[in-house]
């Protein structure tokens, strides 16, 4: 899968190929459960899964909503957070505004491999 990060603010702008597509719905099974952790006002379950290559490092922190059990945020070992966005319906032309990778994106980026 290709991932694309960007940030409007510096128009800094990675294509990232990482080695794994959608997971399945089991992929939790064998994490351990630290309990319930207030993020962003919202009332989340912590879970820890993976070994990293820094000792005493899990590879992924993933939080989920306590009500919904959507995906709230996860955390790999090397300190990069992702937020998941929450997907409403919303009209074709919002969804081009939202969701338009930039035009400095398409160009001079590289692809990095993420192992």
């Amino acid at each position: 899968a290709l991932l694309t990060f960007f940030h409007p603010l510096t128009k800094d702008c990675q294509i990232i190929k990482f080695g794994v597509g959608i997971l399945p719905p089991n992929w939790l099974e064998g994490a351990t459960y630290l309990g319930i952790e207030e993020v962003d006002s919202f009332q989340c379950n912590k879970w820890q899964k993976g070994d990293s290559d820094v000792p005493g490092m899990p590879f992924i922190t993933y939080w989920d909503d306590v009500e919904t059990r959507k995906p709230f945020q996860y955390q790999f070992f090397s300190g990069s957070l992702l937020k998941f966005v929450d997907f409403e319906p919303i009209s074709e032309e919002e969804e081009k505004m939202v969701f338009q990778v930039p035009d400095y994106c398409f160009s001079g980026s590289e692809i990095e491999a993420v192992e």
